[in-house]
């Protein structure tokens, strides 16, 4: 299947926001955000999001012009540590998974990123093999652990903290 990773534009929050609450009511726990959280947006407030101008981007993947994945870079604002971005909002759908999608939108989010930054960081479940089978591929490695960094449905789940200086 050919497809196309590019930015999210902003007439396109509808479809990102769609996308986005599907992958929380599949992945709960791969997320910090919840479905009930994020379904509270605005859709005003999402397509600012993905207008605001500099260096923080969601790339999409697209495919038959649909929006089939995304990932997320946000570069910390802190001045002592604007040499640091993280990766965030990484999903693709079931459609897109095998095909090499997933490697490609992380080459390019690592490829944005190293214009902007020095380190990215990236959190993710430690029970979520695929993810970070994918990370560890790209050279991102793990440096720590924050026990019961997610409750979901009353069972904790620790996050795997990783990075890859660039």
């Amino acid at each position: 299947m050919a497809y196309e990773i590019r930015p999210v534009r902003p007439h396109e929050a509808a479809e990102w926001r769609a996308m986005r609450l599907e992958a929380l009511q599949a992945h709960p726990t791969a997320f910090m955000d919840s479905y009930e959280e994020a379904a509270a947006r605005s859709l005003s407030e999402l397509e600012a999001r993905l207008a605001a101008p500099g260096p923080n981007v969601t790339l999409g993947v697209f495919a038959a012009g649909a929006l089939m994945g995304t990932a997320g870079f946000v570069v910390d604002t802190a001045l002592k540590a604007r040499h640091k971005g993280m990766m965030v909002g990484v999903y693709l759908r079931p459609a897109l998974r095998g095909t090499g999608a997933a490697d490609a939108l992380i080459a390019a989010l690592l490829a944005h990123a190293r214009q902007h930054v020095e380190v990215l960081r990236a959190v993710v479940n430690p029970a979520n093999e695929p993810a970070r089978k994918l990370y560890f591929r790209h050279g991102f490695t793990p440096y720590g652990r924050e026990p019961r960094a997610l409750r979901w449905d009353g069972v904790d789940h620790d996050d795997e903290l990783i990075a890859l200086v660039l």
